[in-house]
C-alpha cells in the first residue's frame, strides 16, 4: 500500500467509524476503585471500561468529532502528497505530510 493509499484508507475508515458511532463529546464517570464508564450521549448505560480509568479517558477523548478532524487532515495530506508526486517532488521526511502518513500507518496498524 502506498503512502497516498494509506492516507486515504485511514481517513475513510476514521470517517466511517466516526459516522457510525454515538455523537460526542463523550465523558467519563468513575464508578468505583479502578472502574470507569465512558458516557455516550443518548445511550443510558454508556460504555463500560472495567478497571482502567486512564483508558476510559483516552477513549472518551477520541469521540467522533476528533476522529473526523483527524480524517480531514489526513485527506488534505493525501491531496498534498498527490500534488507533490504528480509534480515530480517528494515530501520532506520531517514534514506535515510525513507526520500524517505516520498517523495513518499507526491507525491502520501497518509496519513502517
Amino acid at each position: 500500500m502506498t503512502d497516498l493509499e494509506m492516507l486515504r484508507e485511514a481517513a475513510r475508515l476514521m470517517r466511517e467509524r466516526a459516522n457510525a458511532a454515538t455523537p460526542g463529546p463523550w465523558s467519563v464517570e468513575l464508578v468505583g476503585e479502578g472502574r470507569a464508564w465512558v458516557n455516550l450521549p443518548g445511550c443510558p448505560h454508556g460504555w463500560g471500561m472495567h478497571g482502567f480509568p486512564a483508558e476510559a479517558e483516552h477513549v472518551a477523548s477520541w469521540h467522533p468529532a476528533v476522529a473526523l478532524a483527524v480524517a480531514n487532515s489526513l485527506e488534505r495530506a493525501a491531496t498534498g502528497l498527490h500534488d507533490l508526486v504528480t509534480g515530480g517532488h517528494k515530501p520532506a521526511a520531517d514534514g506535515w505530510i510525513s507526520t500524517c502518513v505516520a498517523v495513518a500507518r499507526a491507525y491502520l496498524r501497518r509496519e513502517p
